[in-house]
């Protein structure tokens, strides 16, 4: 019985199998029901208890068989469901968490850091002059130079923060029980280790810089929508005072000079 069970277990089921053995499993039962009735009341043997035992139990192996087919088919939906969902969440050229999944995984840990009363912190990075590399180099160097600073971040950072491309050259780092000086000192790291990583293309080096801003969570009233226009203003004045920096937000965004919202940017999180 047990290798019955785990030849079972092997079985690739779709929604058709399914579908078929749930009625199949629905009519044996019905059929089981009848047959024991129509045996007692017409069947004058003395092996009747036994023609009972036996309708009763070939549709219940059925029955157990259908079981096992449909455990067998929500296993596969549960594991195929588990990929898309994962794919969805994924930038496809650096493989790290893209808008759709910072956003949702972040809110999330927002929640638990209210939970926690611990601090969190926002990091958004850009790549500084990226357009040179794309028409200097052209278009698969650029990909090649995002691949490398994803690998990067993903290597700076611990597995319970989150890395996300958040669109084009620019990234975005959710740190867990990070303050703002230590979020500040992070990216300062970050962005020396970047600088002193150039990658290779076609037997050159190419350098990267990244300027970044950095916000804190301040839990009273604060959200993530809130957060991204924080840091997104620190980064522009990184941007503005000559990249290659990291700068932290202390103002509303209407008290920097030049400052324009990226609304898709923010739209993402509200």
């Amino acid at each position: 019985m047990e290798s019955f069970y785990h030849r079972l277990g092997k079985v690739e089921t779709s929604g058709q199998a399914l579908l078929v053995s749930g009625l199949i499993a629905t009519t044996c039962s019905l059929a089981s029901s009848a047959g024991a009735f129509w045996a007692y009341r017409t069947v004058d043997t003395p092996f009747l208890s036994l023609a009972i035992l036996m309708i009763t139990l070939v549709p219940f192996f059925f029955i157990l068989a259908s079981s096992f087919l449909l455990l067998r088919g929500f296993q596969i939906l549960e594991r195929n469901n588990k990929k898309l969902s994962e794919e969805v969440e994924r930038d496809n050229l650096t493989r790290l968490a893209n808008r759709y999944g910072f956003v949702r995984h972040g809110r999330n840990m927002l929640v638990q850091a209210g939970l926690q009363k611990a601090p969190l912190s926002l990091i958004l990075l850009d790549a500084d002059h990226f357009k040179n590399i794309n028409d200097s180099h052209g278009h698969l160097a650029g990909d090649l130079a995002l691949q490398h600073l994803a690998k990067i971040l993903r290597q700076a950072c611990r597995e319970s923060d989150l890395v996300a491309r958040w669109g084009g050259e620019e990234f975005a780092i959710l740190l867990r029980a990070a303050d703002l000086s230590g979020a500040h000192g992070f990216a300062e790291r970050l962005r020396e280790r970047i600088a002193e990583s150039p990658f290779s293309w076609n037997g050159k080096q190419v350098e990267l810089t990244m300027s970044a801003g950095v916000t804190e969570w301040q839990h009273n009233d604060d959200d993530l929508h809130n957060m991204i226009i924080r840091a997104d203003e620190a980064l522009y004045v990184a941007k503005s005072k000559g990249r290659n920096q990291v700068q932290v937000s202390h103002q509303q965004i209407d008290q920097v000079e030049g400052f324009e919202l990226d609304v898709e940017f923010c739209d993402a999180a509200a």
